[in-house]
């Protein structure tokens, strides 16, 4: 059976262990009832704990955009796979393997002067700076319709990465960048404004790694913004704006929407604890972070209501209510905070019933600030940590109080 997935903040792929020495293992995959499986042909392995995880995506990588080549000018887009996978190792080490990945004949799209057999597979590693690699064309294998990539004594850092191929001269001047272009802000504007960008580009950049330094803001106006990574220190204004592909989400600013959906992206830096905030604003009613199970800061301010997931969520910063909106958890279901709650102005309905718990874990301090009493009283509150939660006004417990290691 088919094991479908895609690249999004939602999607954790599927997570394969591999024994120390020899081993073999398919990775039954596929997207959009394509069927794209990844093998591991494992020959030696230094690390029984190791680990590699694998998300396809059924879409051209977002790097490859229209450039000029050096020798032979084409359309990039048009001679480029429309598919990539993504790899990711974790305490992989002395690993001898050889991948294979196979695509379907949909998505390999070539124009003259270019054939199938011109077509060579490419890397681009998650630390590698946006360096993509890239490899003879004797690694395609156009017969079995797959991609072959070997790794020598490969660990984690030369396994995680995304993994696709394009067409290209016997020199690699192709479809496929040598170099991601980067960008980052020198002051604030609208994205499609070059003039807040360095590099100045016309209508901003796309498919570049991307950097919004502190004390800017970006406001964006148009729908479909791709990147293979955005940074942000300062912040990015979606407003309510969708069809977004952020790639790779770090920094420690603050991501501001005023619409439920996230851009799709990769978020595991965003989202730890020493990530940045999600702001959800404006002046409508909508639901949020369905499928999300943990952020850092999160943030509520405007008017209408906002409803929590169906699915319990953990923060692992605060959770700020400022506005005259109303948060309500709709669903009745656990949310764990490792900060601070703070509510200035607006509304919280905690739910009810005996899932309906408001969990405190963090390992510093933690403080209730304002107040949390009559509409806004709290139905069930956890408290697990041994430096105690204070607060600095009324808080009004609707069923219970169980406390952990700690007093309230």
């Amino acid at each position: 059976n088919m094991i479908e997935t895609n690249v999004s903040f939602t999607d954790y792929g599927v997570r394969k262990i591999f024994p120390a020495g020899a081993s073999s293992f398919i990775f039954p995959m596929g997207s959009d009832k394509k069927y794209t499986p990844v093998s591991f042909n494992v020959t030696a392995n230094g690390n029984s704990t190791g680990s590699i995880t694998v998300k396809p995506a059924n879409e051209m990588h977002p790097s490859i955009v229209d450039d000029a080549e050096a020798v032979t000018p084409i359309v990039d887009k048009d001679n480029a796979l429309q598919y990539y996978w993504t790899l990711k190792g974790d305490g992989i080490s002395g690993m001898d393997a050889t991948a294979r990945m196979r695509y379907n004949d949909k998505d390999l799209k070539v124009t003259v002067p270019y054939t199938e057999a011109d077509y060579h597979p490419a890397s681009i590693l998650t630390n590698a700076s946006g360096k993509w690699l890239k490899f003879d064309q004797t690694y395609f294998d156009e017969n079995n319709k797959e991609l072959i990539f070997a790794f020598t004594n490969g660990g984690d850092a030369q396994l995680s990465g995304d993994y696709t191929a394009g067409a290209g001269d016997s020199n690699l001047d192709g479809a496929i960048p040598n170099q991601v272009s980067s960008y980052e802000t020198v002051n604030s504007g609208n994205w499609t404004s070059e003039s807040i960008w360095t590099p100045q580009i016309s209508g901003g950049p796309r498919g570049a790694i991307v950097k919004i330094n502190p004390l800017h803001t970006v406001d964006v106006s148009n729908n479909f913004l791709a990147g293979y990574q955005t940074e942000i220190n300062g912040t990015l204004k979606l407003n309510s704006t969708n069809g977004h592909r952020l790639g790779i989400v770090k920094g420690v600013g603050t991501i501001y929407l005023e619409v439920g959906d996230i851009p799709a992206g990769d978020y595991h830096e965003f989202f730890s604890n020493t990530g940045g905030t999600l702001h959800f604003g404006g002046s409508t009613d909508y639901d949020m972070l369905g499928n999300v199970l943990e952020v850092n800061n999160l943030m509520f301010t405007g008017s209408g209501l906002r409803r929590l997931p169906n699915n319990n969520l953990s923060l692992n910063g605060n959770l700020t209510i400022d506005g005259t909106l109303s948060l309500l958890n709709y669903f009745n279901l656990q949310l764990s905070i490792k900060g601070n709650l703070v509510r200035t102005s607006g509304t919280f309905d905690a739910g009810s019933g005996a899932t309906a718990i408001l969990a405190f874990n963090g390992t510093l301090s933690q403080t209730i600030i304002g107040s949390f009493s009559n509409d806004n009283a709290l139905n069930i509150i956890e408290i697990n940590n041994s430096n105690g939660v204070g607060v600095d006004d009324d808080v009004e417990i609707g069923v219970n109080c169980s406390i952990d290691r700690a007093a309230l």
